[in-house]
């Protein structure tokens, strides 16, 4: 039996938290959840390794562009598949590619899309 991907959820809206959560162990995969940039940084930083991180772009503390930089930034977390969850468009979701995100995910969060996004850019 091969590991469940692990996966950080990184969004300061616990109902968004909530459902990635929900579909996400579902399909067999560990979550962790932070509630704000710093969390997600701590998280980040923690002996934890993840296989993908979804993230949001807008909040509290830290926001998601920064901690983009970051993760692409370290030689820990580089490799780290990013989704950026996020119900915004325009020029943010554009500099999120630019600096290395893996992919846009659009709210609300679509059960099925959501895991065939996250299986094809985790794999």
């Amino acid at each position: 039996m091969s590991t469940p991907l692990r996966i950080l959820i990184a969004d300061d809206d616990a109902l968004v938290r909530l459902v990635a959560r929900a579909v996400v162990e579902k399909a067999g995969m560990s979550v962790i959840e932070a509630a704000d940039g710093a969390e997600a940084l701590s998280c980040l930083d923690s002996d934890e390794r993840f296989d993908l991180v979804l993230l949001d772009l807008d909040m509290p503390v830290i926001g998601g562009l920064d901690i983009l930089r970051r993760i692409r930034a370290s030689a820990e977390t580089a490799r780290v598949p990013v989704l950026v969850l996020t119900g915004a468009d325009g020029a943010e979701m554009q500099t999120a590619l630019d600096l290395g995100a893996s992919g846009i995910f659009p709210k609300p969060i679509a059960a099925e899309r959501l895991l065939a996004r996250i299986r094809e850019v985790a794999s």
